[in-house]
């Protein structure tokens, strides 16, 4: 059973799916400005205290954002530490029933992808400074690389989002690295960020 939300939180979900529908559709309309009209319109802040529910409602609107965009679309979810993958993970799980978690190490065939598949992981997990980030951005027998497989989707006609969890962290201490993931491989057309802490 799901959790009933709050008036704010259906506010909030409310708001980023429209977001996001809007950024789409503004695409779909032209296509040769998709990297502009990201930049411009793509981006969203939900700024909100701890225990208010962010993760809750960044779930509720990647869902309801789920079939209203132009195209498939396919997520990833940043957060700063592994911790926080298992308990965002539970939560997809159990919130919501139109989004598909995926497996960023097994499950980056672009054939096997549906609309609402959501891969959640931290920046190291991408990052080419370890072994597991390596072996995501690796191009393989069995599975492309993330990239490839981003590259590969948006060539089809999907969108991109990314929802970037804790950004004062994310954004923070991995700033040079996430930056050059988000800029050359992710190329998000929308960007929702989650802090309690918006500096």
């Amino acid at each position: 059973m799901t959790t009933a939300l709050k008036g704010f939180q259906q506010d909030v979900v409310d708001g980023l799916a429209d977001c996001v529908a809007a950024t789409t559709e503004a695409m779909a309309a032209a296509p040769g400005d998709r990297g502009k009209l990201a930049r411009r319109m793509g981006a969203a802040l939900l700024e909100a205290p701890t225990g208010s529910g962010k993760t809750l409602m960044l779930a509720r609107a990647v869902e309801a954002a789920t079939g209203r965009t132009p195209g498939p679309m396919i997520w990833l979810w940043i957060t700063p530490f592994t911790g926080i993958v298992a308990q965002t993970i539970e939560t997809l799980r159990a919130e919501t029933a139109a989004l598909r978690v995926c497996d960023l190490q097994a499950e980056r065939d672009p054939a096997a992808r549906r609309d609402g598949d959501v891969y959640v992981f931290t920046w190291a997990a991408v990052s080419a400074r370890n072994q597991e980030g390596r072996r995501a951005r690796s191009e393989g027998e069995a599975a492309p690389s993330i990239d490839s497989l981003l590259a590969a989707l948006r060539e089809a006609g999907w969108y991109i989002g990314a929802v970037i969890d804790e950004a004062h962290v994310n954004l923070g201490q991995n700033a040079a690295q996430a930056m050059a993931f988000l800029r050359e491989a992710v190329q998000p057309d929308v960007a929702l960020l989650a802090t309690a802490t918006p500096n």
